[in-house]
């Protein structure tokens, strides 16, 4: 399986942060400037869940991301931009990141409710946020098509994924019954 070599110096640069007392990265050693490709498609995500309903709150959003949907998307929720049938998915494979401490790699064809579809390459990797005290998500969601719903054939108006999701260790292995990530 072919990675996007933005993809690669993403989790190279991952890998190459130093790592805080909780054994990853800490976002205050984050230095998006260092990646200047991978940048502007890098989104910070802080995880909610109340009375069974889920936010991701978006605490960094690349102009990229902003760009694609024409709105600043800091301060939003996320999973606001979702069709309903995939946000809690969305959200607890996000939330595995985090527990399991590992990330995720998966390529998908996603319809979102603005009416715009994507072919996502997306990592979702884990940082510590000293600031709040738990760890976050950096995520990196890499739109190598962009469109509308109806230039596209979308099954039921579902997201598909065009790989499984793939896991990646970051020292800890992965989540039980989850496929590794091998990058030559």
């Amino acid at each position: 399986m072919d990675i996007l070599p933005i993809t690669r110096e993403f989790i190279d640069y991952w890998h190459s942060m130093p790592k805080g007392k909780h054994g990853i990265p800490t976002k205050e050693s984050l230095k998006l400037h260092r990646i200047p490709k991978a940048m502007p498609h890098v989104l910070l995500l802080d995880l909610e869940e109340k009375n069974q309903q889920y936010f991701t709150h978006i605490l960094f959003a690349g102009s990229a991301k902003c760009d694609l949907f024409k709105a600043e998307m800091t301060g939003l929720n996320l999973l606001f931009l979702f069709e309903k049938d995939v946000k809690a998915a969305i959200y607890h494979r996000l939330q595995q990141v985090l527990n399991h401490p590992s990330g995720f790699w998966l390529q998908s064809l996603t319809p979102y409710e603005r009416g715009i579809s994507t072919l996502d390459e997306v990592t979702a990797l884990p940082i510590y946020d000293e600031s709040l005290g738990r760890s976050i998500i950096c995520m990196l969601s890499y739109a190598q098509l962009a469109t509308t719903h109806e230039a596209i054939d979308i099954e039921n108006g579902k997201a598909q994924l065009i790989t499984p999701d793939h896991w990646i260790d970051i020292g800890y292995g992965i989540p039980e019954g989850r496929q590794p990530l091998l990058i030559p």
